[in-house]
């Protein structure tokens, strides 16, 4: 007996000692139910299987998307999420920041946890969020 089985809800199974035409038919959901003989629907059975051009038994070809993938406006890659861009990477970054009283440079992480001070005159440079660390007032800083 050699088996063909769908990747349908049926399962078709061809007896090779019968006759081409002689198709017994399973129900994969019910398989304590009679088998059932089917003769006249020989293509109605192969058709409902899928083929390599198909998905799910829907034709692919003759579709178009209604967004290109490949080429994201800037807009859409800014609402994503960092790892569902186009190209996956972080939005953290380093920064230099300037204190306001003495002029001295400090790296800064963009998401610093902790409070960061100036180690010339100890002033509050930037203050953790729950996100984003938060600048205070009168500094500058450039991204590295």
């Amino acid at each position: 007996m050699a088996f063909y089985t769908s990747r349908m809800l049926l399962n078709v199974v061809l007896l090779s000692s019968s006759p081409p035409s002689e198709i017994l038919f399973i129900d994969p959901l019910n398989l304590l139910a009679p088998t059932v003989y089917l003769d006249k629907f020989i293509p109605q059975v192969i058709a409902s299987t899928p083929s390599p051009s198909c998905q799910h038994g829907k034709l692919l070809s003759g579709r178009v998307l209604a967004v290109d993938l490949l080429n994201p406006t800037p807009q859409a890659e800014a609402r994503k999420h960092k790892l569902k861009m186009l190209v996956p990477a972080p939005r953290s970054f380093f920064m230099d920041v300037k204190c306001p009283g003495c002029f001295t440079i400090t790296t800064v992480f963009s998401h610093a946890q902790t409070v960061v001070i100036c180690a010339g005159c100890s002033t509050v440079l930037c203050q953790p969020t729950g996100g984003k660390a938060r600048l205070t007032e009168g500094c500058s800083f450039r991204r590295k």
